[in-house]
């Protein structure tokens, strides 16, 4: 199986890792090792069972680092370093989820294609064959099936990817004294439409949050 693979510095690829792992490979416990992600799959069962374990593995980051807030030892470089991470695996999915379907709709035209030849091959020129092929494989019902598979899958990493987003930010403002301002923050990111710009402002608030650690750990550590 071709993979997609998300080099790591203090953790290398090794020929053990192209020889033993041929499927979905990454721990958001731990964002600096490599990540290893198909390009291709040829069942749908596994693929969706990908998709479920990278959704639920966000769930369980963004737990943890509730926790870890509430504990006072979660740390914004930890953060980045995971988001960076599940951005990178979700972006990854949605190419490859959409490749799935996409190439399941060509062969399917393809079989289509070579059932209309092997009649006419034949000599064979009875409209309710043509009819019966045409009704087996219903194009136009397929495409809006598959277009819905990918919007949902798309969805539903998006919004896990979301979520651990907006928890993390709101775990670092239980660690560096903001919990008074988490609702408002929580309620004016969710208020906006544009996925942009809930981003923009919510890495801006980040780098707030980064620039007063700087300062107070400049100030307290001569």
């Amino acid at each position: 199986m071709v993979r997609t693979l998300y080099m790591s510095h203090r953790h290398p690829l090794t020929v053990e890792m192209f020889e033993t792992n041929d499927y979905l490979r990454f721990d958001l416990e731990h964002p600096q090792q490599a990540v290893i992600v198909p390009t291709k799959y040829n069942s749908r069962i596994r693929m969706e069972r990908d998709v479920e374990e990278i959704v639920a593995k966000m769930k369980e980051s963004r737990e943890r680092f509730g926790v870890m807030g509430r504990d006072r030892i979660l740390n914004h470089g930890q953060v980045r370093s995971t988001i960076a991470t599940a951005t990178y695996i979700v972006e990854s999915m949605n190419v490859i989820v959409k490749r799935y379907y996409f190439d399941r709709e060509e062969g399917l035209r393809v079989k289509k294609q070579r059932e209309y030849a092997a009649i006419q091959d034949a000599g064979i020129s009875k409209p309710f064959k043509h009819a019966a092929i045409a009704l087996r494989y219903n194009m136009d019902l397929r495409e809006k099936w598959f277009a819905f598979k990918v919007a949902q899958r798309g969805r539903q990493m998006e919004d896990g990817l979301e979520k651990l987003k907006r928890y993390s930010a709101e775990a670092l403002f239980l660690i560096y004294g903001l919990e008074p301002t988490r609702k408002f923050v929580r309620w004016k990111i969710s208020s906006l439409k544009d996925p942009t710009r809930r981003d923009l402002l919510r890495m801006n608030i980040l780098e707030h949050i980064d620039q007063g650690v700087r300062r107070w750990t400049s100030y307290c550590i001569p």
